[in-house]
């Protein structure tokens, strides 16, 4: 008995081993990884991956770029997809990775995703973004003049129709920021250092146990309403 259990181990164990074993082992969770990536949740992932991308091409000693930024305001949690302080202001960025074909105005409460003959609308980002911006105001204590909202479109997704002012696709972020969405409001150095401090000042640290706080004041705000 105890030679066949032994001898058991050792097919077991061979099997184990087996580049056949490992090879399926692999392509398993490739297939489950690429299964994930075309689920909204990956696809908001690979989004904001790009948005970062882009961002990492600014000029780090002009720019201070923040990612997953949650802060806490007397108001409550805000999370901001990125957040950008340079010397035309502090650019609030929400990120969208959707597929499809986009409808919507700058001020309508609501935006459609069409996707065949099927329809769903979803909170106007702008509006959405709003919020962030208000809550990066209060911790910095900056004008409005100073703080800007900005909409990426990171997806496969066209908008009908003309583009709302401050919605850009990825491949245009760049160029927006330095160029196209550049004010006569500047910041001068000082500014933008005490902005940075008072941003880091009140930043809750990025993680799971912030997000599920984050997740549960928007439960309980959306269930009020």
């Amino acid at each position: 008995m105890m030679r066949s259990d032994a001898a058991l181990w050792e097919v077991l164990l061979n099997l184990l081993l087996s580049p056949l074993m490992w090879g399926l082992v692999v392509l398993g969770a490739m297939s489950l990884f690429a299964h994930w990536l075309d689920s909204p949740k990956g696809r908001g992932w690979r989004g904001e991956r790009a948005v970062r991308r882009i961002l990492a091409k600014l000029d780090a000693e002009s720019h201070t770029v923040f990612h997953d930024l949650t802060l806490e305001t007397e108001h409550g949690l805000t999370q901001i997809d990125h957040l950008v302080v340079s010397g035309e202001g502090i650019w609030v960025i929400e990120t969208k990775t959707m597929r499809g074909l986009l409808k919507g105005d700058q001020h309508g409460r609501f935006w459609y995703q069409i996707l065949g003959k099927s329809a769903r609308r979803f909170q106007n980002p702008l509006r959405q973004n709003y919020r962030h911006v208000r809550a990066v105001q209060e911790v910095t204590g900056l004008a409005k003049e100073a703080v800007h909202s900005v909409v990426v479109l990171a997806g496969s997704a066209k908008f009908d129709g003309d583009m709302p002012d401050n919605v850009v696709y990825t491949k245009r972020l760049l160029a927006y920021l330095m160029v196209v969405g550049v004010t006569d409001h500047r910041l001068e150095a000082a500014e933008r250092s005490k902005a940075v401090h008072a941003i880091e000042e009140n930043r809750l640290p990025p993680g799971r146990a912030t997000n599920r706080r984050h997740l549960a004041e928007l439960e309980k705000r959306f269930a009020n309403k």
